[in-house]
């Protein structure tokens, strides 16, 4: 699944929550034409990428002013070409009381004005989500944004976050500045907070499964790691009997070191503590490693007499 996608899904979770205080439902109309809108000059523009989005705005601009709105099917292409439908305002300021506008003004002045009740900033904040807002599939990256390229209202937005607790930055891309956090645990609480915790949850599920991969991948090349590492090691004690085998060193070393020599070269794969099993009586694993190395180190010793003659 796509962040494109995602995002739609999200949304769309998002536009079935139930507003019904007449302060919420304010809250979130101011919420929805904040990323567009210049209340101080009384212009109200709104453009929804999704159908529910604008039915729901206009289901509460009749309950809060009694607005009937006009919208307008505008086709466009995305980025990357592919075909899209928006919906665009039309009418603007005649459909507001003037004292709304004036309302949304004030309210812009200070966010936290905002809060009539406990749900009033939740539905402001989702009512931006809904016209500016998207967040990337758990399954490629944790990411979140609103992308408002206005400064004051980015910053102003950007506080508001975070004296809710959830920590959120600006960056600004291809000249268009956006409000994003990174962190899943953050996107979590903050889509809990918006009223989509299946979509919270859902982020959680993949990070476990992500996790419980990343533990077996790393398990897995840890497992391969030390095979190599006893393989490699098993081979050097090989030749090096072998080449104490040839020059008849290895019949004059002590019995122990003999027997363990004879099992080594008769069950080359084994682990130290399945050779150390074979013993009789079985010894530790400390212990025939100890000879192992011994045997190592004559053979060493045998190569340096060599060169030395």
């Amino acid at each position: 699944m796509n962040g494109t996608s995602f995002t739609a899904e999200v949304r769309s979770a998002l536009t079935g929550v139930q507003i019904k205080s007449p302060c919420c439902r304010k809250a979130f109309l101011f919420g929805m034409l904040y990323p567009a809108s210049d209340f101080a000059l009384g212009e109200i523009r709104l453009t929804a990428d999704l159908e529910k989005s604008m039915h729901l705005f206009t289901v509460m601009a009749r309950s809060v002013c009694r607005a009937d709105l006009i919208w307008e099917n505008v086709p466009r292409r995305t980025r990357r070409g592919e075909e899209q439908e928006i919906w665009r305002l039309l009418g603007g300021e005649e459909c507001f009381p003037h004292a709304l506008i004036q309302e949304f003004a004030a309210f812009e002045e200070d966010l936290q004005s905002i809060r009539r009740c406990e749900n009033c900033l939740a539905a402001f904040v989702r009512g931006v989500f809904l016209t500016c807002g998207t967040i990337v599939s758990p399954s490629s990256a944790y990411h979140m944004e609103f992308s408002l390229s206005d400064p004051k209202r980015s910053e102003a937005f950007t506080n508001l976050l975070c004296e809710l607790g959830f920590s959120a930055r600006i960056t600004t891309r291809r000249g268009v500045r956006a409000v994003y956090l990174k962190e899943s645990e953050v996107i979590e609480d903050l889509l809990t907070f918006l009223g989509a915790p299946q979509y919270a949850l859902q982020i959680m599920n993949t990070k476990i499964m992500r996790d419980i991969r990343n533990n077996e991948n790393r398990r897995a090349n840890c497992d391969t790691a030390n095979i190599y590492k006893s393989t490699g090691a098993a081979a050097l004690q090989i030749r090096s009997i072998k080449q104490l085998q040839a020059s008849g060193k290895l019949a004059t070393l002590p019995k122990p070191l003999q027997i363990t020599a004879e099992l080594r070269l008769e069950h080359p794969e084994v682990s130290l503590i399945e050779l150390a099993g074979l013993h009789e009586p079985p010894i530790t694993k400390s212990g025939v490693s100890h000879r192992l190395q011994k045997l190592v180190d004559a053979a060493d010793e045998k190569e340096k007499e060599k060169e030395d003659t």
